[in-house]
């Protein structure tokens, strides 16, 4: 039998039931250093580099379950950020190879491994463009600020969403669409967990940027 997500609100869990996990991840060193302004090309460099593996990974699985009825609210070619994470990386890296962590390897691969499921690919599509959406929009602004690079120029990119023309009204809608969802209350269950494995796997990216 399936349980409506407004009567459980999986938005709310999903804020709730994660902070722990996301407050690890944004106060890890790494990331306090970039949010305090203190990132250079280098750092944003080589986060790019991570991200659009990652991202890569998230825009296939979503555009595999975009016919299924439990992920197609969430689809959007809207939040595709691969090809604006692939101009970011050539205007930064200048021609140089840039490494890609085991930490990034790894999230990627948890992606693909749960990419049939769809409340596990909501928890790391809800995880990844509603901090994008949220968080993101401050950091892409302080990226700019002390880099140097106008807002939406390559090396920047990845924070500007030019098809979304009101930021808070769309993720007011995606929440909805996540109370909305027809999930069962395993499934609920689900989500939560594998949206706090995706934070985890923020942080284990972090950590090993700023052990470099």
């Amino acid at each position: 039998m399936t349980t409506q997500l407004a009567a459980t609100g999986l938005a709310a869990r999903l804020r709730t039931e994660t902070r722990a996990a996301h407050e690890s991840a944004e106060n890890s060193a790494f990331m306090t250093r970039l949010a305090h302004g203190e990132a250079t090309r280098e750092d944003l460099l080589v986060l790019t580099r991570q991200l659009l593996h990652v991202y890569e990974a998230l825009e296939e699985a979503a555009r595999g379950l975009a016919d299924d009825k439990s992920f197609a609210a969430f689809h959007d070619p809207a939040l595709e950020r691969v090809q604006s994470l692939r101009a970011d990386l050539a205007a930064l890296a200048d021609g140089a190879e840039v490494p890609l962590t085991p930490e990034a390897e790894a999230y990627a691969d948890r992606i693909r491994r749960i990419s049939g499921s769809a409340p596990s690919l909501v928890a790391h599509h809800y995880t990844r463009y509603l901090g994008d959406l949220s968080g993101g929009q401050a950091l892409g602004a302080i990226f700019g600020r002390s880099l140097g690079i106008a807002p939406g120029d390559p090396g920047i990119s990845f924070y500007h969403f030019a098809d979304i023309e009101k930021v808070k009204p769309y993720k007011d809608r995606y929440r909805d669409a996540l109370d909305a969802a027809p999930f069962t209350e395993e499934q609920l269950d689900e989500a939560v967990a594998e949206s706090v494995v995706a934070f985890e796997l923020n942080q284990a990216i972090f950590a090993a940027l700023d052990a470099r």
